[in-house]
């Protein structure tokens, strides 16, 4: 539940605690901290409770939230190592709440509203000071210690894991910022469609460059399908590229006979699964260009025609397997390997499957 607002403060500053893409328990504690009520020392002082009233990162000063979060010397160096790169100095506020409403302005450049970068700007000090009371209540309850640079490393890996699931994308980015994100990727927009166990669809839109820089990153299983039709029904083949963590890469084509193109692109994945599971992989990306076909897969309705929703079925228990699989929905310029393989499974005979480009040999179908 969002907390009252108060005139204190202006509307816009309400939006940018509860209304970003970031976790909701952060959100919750940054409004706590931002009236001062999370339970430091100072705190627990006046409701006379005991617990740690000195700073347990400094040993010295009275532990308050402008603090442990801005004054003391580690949390400096959390922000310095959390804002390297990027031009920008640490806070230096009397108040979490100035620090807050000002944070915007302290960006060198211009941030338009609706833009990615403005996302990841105004959620940054939410995600440090939480791994920073994270910080400091591992010391006061575990007694383990971790140095500043580890706080701001897991405050931003947390971001950007949270980036990656959770917004849409833009290619907007200064040089800088490009590089503070690292491995991440954008100009890819998420599909609301999703399923348990966090299997989500997501429509990409980027570069080759770019794309394959991305699933290459990611190391896992990666599958590419497509399926072919001559007619639809007519002809038809399948054909896939599954690319291995180790450097491996296996490809096939599959002559298919008398089928419709769907039929055809779900027969595809449906091999290129059974290939991967031949090679003991738990963990896949799935990358096809059928829109249709994959929110089919994630989505719980049946289609009207029987034969596919069998081959769906097929597909669905197989994925049941694997620890994790993600479906991503690519345009056809990012899937040519599988698109030509599938060509090549139209021109073969029905249930001859080429694997590696070796001699055709039977394959029945499903």
């Amino acid at each position: 539940m969002q907390g009252k607002k108060d005139s204190s403060h202006p509307e816009a500053v309400w939006k940018q605690i509860w209304e970003s893409f970031s976790i909701p328990k952060i959100n919750f504690f940054f409004w706590a901290l931002f009236h001062n009520k999370i339970l430091t020392g100072d705190n627990l002082c006046r409701r006379n409770i005991a617990g740690p009233h000195r700073c347990v990162f400094c040993k010295k000063a009275l532990e308050t939230s402008v603090h442990i979060f801005i004054e003391c010397e580690y949390a400096q160096k959390a922000w310095t190592s959390f804002l390297a790169g990027l031009n920008v100095s640490p806070p230096v506020h009397s108040s979490i709440s100035d620090m807050f409403s000002s944070w915007k302005a302290r960006y060198p450049y211009n941030i338009a509203d609706k833009s990615l970068w403005h996302k990841v700007w105004i959620a940054a000090p939410k995600y440090v000071c939480w791994k920073l009371w994270l910080s400091r209540n591992e010391i006061v309850f575990n007694q383990k210690e971790m140095t500043a640079e580890n706080v701001a490393e897991k405050a931003k890996k947390l971001l950007i894991e949270t980036l990656n699931q959770s917004i849409a994308r833009d290619s907007s980015l200064r040089d800088e910022e490009r590089a503070w994100l690292g491995e991440y990727i954008p100009t890819s927009t998420p599909s609301s469609i999703s399923r348990p166990n966090h299997k989500k669809i997501w429509q990409i839109r980027d570069t080759m460059e770019n794309f394959q820089r991305w699933w290459k990153s990611q190391g896992k299983c990666t599958i590419f399908f497509d399926g072919a039709s001559k007619g639809n029904p007519g002809r038809s083949g399948a054909g896939g590229v599954i690319y291995l963590p180790d450097g491996r890469k296996e490809e096939f084509s599959w002559g298919l006979g008398h089928k419709t193109n769907n039929q055809a692109e779900v027969l595809s994945l449906l091999k290129a699964l059974q290939l991967a599971r031949n090679e003991n992989q738990k963990e896949i990306l799935v990358f096809g260009d059928s829109e249709l076909m994959i929110k089919s897969l994630l989505n719980k309705k049946g289609l009207k025609d029987p034969v596919l929703n069998k081959q769906i079925l097929r597909v669905n228990r197989l994925m049941k397997d694997l620890s994790s699989v993600q479906i991503f929905h690519i345009l056809r310029e990012l899937n040519t390997e599988a698109d030509s393989l599938a060509n090549i499974g139209c021109n073969l005979e029905k249930n001859m499957i080429s694997i590696n480009a070796g001699e055709p040999n039977m394959a029945a179908i499903p």
